[in-house]
């Protein structure tokens, strides 16, 4: 008898811990951040004119929220859209560049087999007419930019969306 007591009572000891444990208020988490988004669209240049000549986007390029978007640490990749008013026979060239100290820039680019060699490609678009063209490009370095050169009057845009 005295074994069922000890038995029904440590039983009982055990429900009554288990019960408390439960009704213990849950801890208050530290003060919780959104998640950062996985993509986010910016403006990097305004429309602006550019006559025969090479304009490279801003570097730093803080947007108006205060954030510097031509920094590429959290972002793997960016969606570079480039949209050129071409005046007469311009041509307009928009090349992706990147750097590690944004002092030292080098064109960004990609390797593909041609079918004999190993080839290295500039990641580069051109406009002849007025239009829109895009490029995708993995983000390498610190920084990012794009440089835009023309072989006349050319009103250009650039907006990019960086991707996690």
């Amino acid at each position: 008898m005295t074994t069922k007591r000890v038995t029904a009572v440590f039983a009982a000891l055990l429900i009554v811990l288990a019960a408390l444990v439960l009704m213990q208020p849950a801890s208050t988490p530290a003060a919780a951040q959104d998640a950062p988004s996985s993509q986010m669209t910016v403006d990097v240049l305004s429309a602006t004119y550019i006559a025969t000549n090479t304009v490279n986007t801003a570097f730093p390029n803080v947007d108006s929220a205060g954030r510097d978007v031509s920094k590429t640490a959290g972002w793997k990749s960016v969606d570079i859209f480039v949209t050129g008013a071409v005046s007469g026979t311009a041509w307009m060239t928009a090349t992706a560049q990147v750097s590690a100290d944004g002092t030292n820039w080098a064109n960004a680019s990609y390797e593909y087999w041609n079918g004999s060699a190993i080839v290295a490609k500039t990641q580069a678009r051109s406009l002849s007419a007025n239009g829109t063209t895009y490029m995708s490009v993995p983000l390498a370095g610190e920084y990012w930019r794009v440089s835009v050169q023309t072989t006349g009057g050319v009103t250009t845009t650039v907006k990019a969306t960086l991707r996690r």
